[in-house]
């Protein structure tokens, strides 16, 4: 069984992508079930860490989430790279 460690190495298709990011913007509710607490939607999203980016979005790092602003409007992003 293969192991990832989490902050890379997945192999997600776009719709697990943007499953993720729907739960992550109803505030950890998937279909009205708490599936993450939206306390830990709220923490993880959150600057812990300044990284020295001179692009707005990627100027904080949470946990695994980069958090920043774009254009006026705070926001949190993950990236990847596409492996075809």
């Amino acid at each position: 069984m293969d192991v990832s460690n989490g902050a890379y190495g997945l192999a997600l298709r776009s719709q697990d992508i943007a499953k993720i990011a729907f739960l992550y913007l109803n505030n950890g509710k998937w279909a009205g079930d708490t599936v993450v607490s939206e306390d830990w939607v709220r923490q993880s999203t959150r600057p812990i860490v300044k990284t020295g980016e001179t692009m707005e979005c990627l100027q904080s790092y949470g946990y695994l989430w980069w958090v920043g602003t774009i254009g006026k409007y705070s926001s949190f992003l993950e990236l990847g790279m596409a492996d075809r």
